[in-house]
């Protein structure tokens, strides 16, 4: 069995539910579309000599902003890149979702943390 991502689910276990939805290739065809055939990576034509690579059905669909940092499972946030962009960009976008997260845990207080209640005496 194989799954819309292309991964072998041969032993058809279930994985761990994410909040991605499920992109048809009518979804796919809609983004090639849009972006003419062409990977939309921002450096693909620096990466490639001047040219954009032609992509396909079959190419990396990646979301613009991850989810993971606040962004939608909509098509507008959705695109296609070669191999070369989406591993670049999903290298990137860990690098940011490491930063976000290490700067939320820095600013949450601990709840669970004993309490001097001395200082409330005084008031």
């Amino acid at each position: 069995m194989v799954d819309i991502w292309g991964n072998n689910n041969l032993l058809g276990l279930q994985k761990q539910k994410s909040k991605r939805g499920t992109l048809y290739s009518f979804d796919k065809d809609k983004i090639l579309q849009r972006q003419k055939g062409l990977c939309a990576g921002k450096d693909c034509k620096k990466e490639h000599n001047g040219k954009r690579v032609p992509i396909n059905i079959r190419s990396n669909f990646d979301h613009v902003k991850p989810l993971a940092l606040g962004g939608k499972d909509i098509l507008s946030n959705l695109q296609a890149l070669c191999p070369n962009c989406h591993q670049f960009k999903t290298r990137e976008d860990r690098k940011m979702i490491s930063l976000r997260k290490k700067k939320s845990s820095s600013n949450n207080i601990n709840l669970h943390s004993p309490v001097n209640l001395d200082v409330f005496k005084s008031l």
